[in-house]
């Protein structure tokens, strides 16, 4: 982890906040040491995927839909077993991360439909998020042989991802929606 932090800022980078590969900081093992960690390089925000407003808005789709509206269909079986153990562990680490003084969203989406929805429905479903700071998790890039050839899921899925988010009517539905983006890019 250390390698990780120091590496960006070899680059002359300043990390905005941490997180890790499938979420691993969240485990109790690993909590305490990404908080020393944190605090030892001045990191103010970690990651906290607590996706529970979104699997709440989506069990509940049918009886709060708008008019003409819906929320996504929802997270397939394996998808949803993810979600809700990486937001178990999420809820637990919550008070030690805000008890250390480190910022977190308030919302995240990302796990349990890891962006295999239609973009129309994502925005849709952004409309049941609580106020707040809300953190999504996409993968948006251009597939390289490299990437192919490492055999990780979501490859082809990054390209759709990055069309879909430079679209011009994917800002004017967020903002439609009340909500404003920002993206953070991710090192490695």
């Amino acid at each position: 982890m250390r390698a990780q932090i120091e590496r960006p800022l070899a680059l002359g980078l300043r990390p905005a906040h941490l997180d890790s590969h499938h979420h691993i900081h969240l485990l109790p093992g690993l909590l305490p040491m990404v908080l020393r960690l944190a605090r030892e390089y001045e990191i103010p925000a970690l990651r906290l995927p607590d996706e529970s407003a979104y699997l709440r808005a989506w069990r509940l789709r049918g009886r709060r839909a708008p008019a003409g509206g819906s929320v996504a269909a929802g997270p397939g079986a394996a998808a949803l077993g993810r979600s809700l153990v990486i937001t178990l562990l999420a809820r637990r680490a919550a008070p030690l991360i805000r008890a250390a003084g480190f910022q977190t969203a308030d919302a995240f989406l990302g796990i349990a439909f890891h962006w295999a929805l239609p973009p129309a429905q994502v925005v849709q479903t952004l409309r049941y998020l609580p106020e707040g700071r809300t953190e999504i998790a996409c993968h948006p890039g251009h597939p390289d042989p490299l990437l192919r050839q490492l055999g990780l899921r979501l490859v082809e899925q990054r390209a759709a991802e990055l069309q879909a988010l430079s679209q011009p009517w994917a800002r004017e539905a967020l903002g439609r929606a009340g909500l404003q983006g920002t993206c953070a890019q991710e090192a490695r």
